[in-house]
């Protein structure tokens, strides 16, 4: 009986939703040297925004703003859109190694879990279970996007599209893997430049030797 129950009741969801709109999750997170990072989650439930009641936000933002781990927390709700911004420490996970030529940044991607369940809470937590039907979120309307952006330029991902420092992550896609790592590197400009000023000395030092004497 439970599981029939359980069956009407995600199909009477996903008819709301396909009549009224979808629900997009978009979390954001900027990495520094220094392992904080610049947050930033958004709830985009626009279509459902006349089902929604006001005490219901309201309710939300007292409890991200009681709960969070995050500094410097804010938290609004504008045109049907839940915006969550402030600072995480992530240099406990963050993997940095030094080298001649630069820095190599290494992050595992799945920390997003962690990240959301520490907004969502207990009762609307993920994981690779609840993640793992990807025909399910897009018959329902339902999308999480993470976009990360890394210090120095990404030279490989395990998932998402890469663009530069960025790279955009369909969140169904991390049950797929037992991590989801994303590297980056920050080249050594100091080095670079003195590279350059001895490449410029031999050239003048070469054009020099070589001039005609008069």
């Amino acid at each position: 009986m439970k599981i029939i129950k359980s069956i009407m009741l995600i199909s009477l969801l996903a008819l709301v939703i396909s009549m009224c709109g979808c629900i997009n999750v978009d979390i954001k997170q900027t990495i520094e040297k220094d392992g904080m990072s610049e947050m930033r989650m958004e709830y985009n439930m626009s279509g459902l925004l006349d089902m929604i009641p006001e005490e219901d936000m309201d309710e939300a933002q007292e409890n991200f703003l009681s709960n969070t781990t995050w500094d410097n927390a804010e938290c609004e709700f504008v045109d049907g859109i839940l915006i969550m911004t402030g600072t995480l420490d992530v240099s406990d996970v963050l993997e940095v190694t030094e080298t001649d030529s630069g820095t190599l940044y290494k992050y595992d991607a799945k920390n997003v879990y962690n990240i959301f369940n520490d907004v969502a809470g207990e009762e609307n937590s993920i994981s690779d279970e609840t993640m793992g039907d990807s025909a399910l979120g897009e018959q329902m309307g339902i999308s999480y996007t993470f976009t990360l952006t890394m210090p120095g330029e990404i030279t490989s991902s395990t998932v998402g599209v890469i663009d530069g420092n960025t790279v955009v992550i369909d969140m169904f896609d991390l049950p797929d893997h037992e991590h989801a790592y994303v590297e980056s590197k920050e080249d050594n400009k100091s080095i670079s430049g003195i590279g350059a000023f001895i490449c410029i000395v031999i050239i003048l030092g070469t054009v020099l030797y070589r001039k005609p004497q008069l």
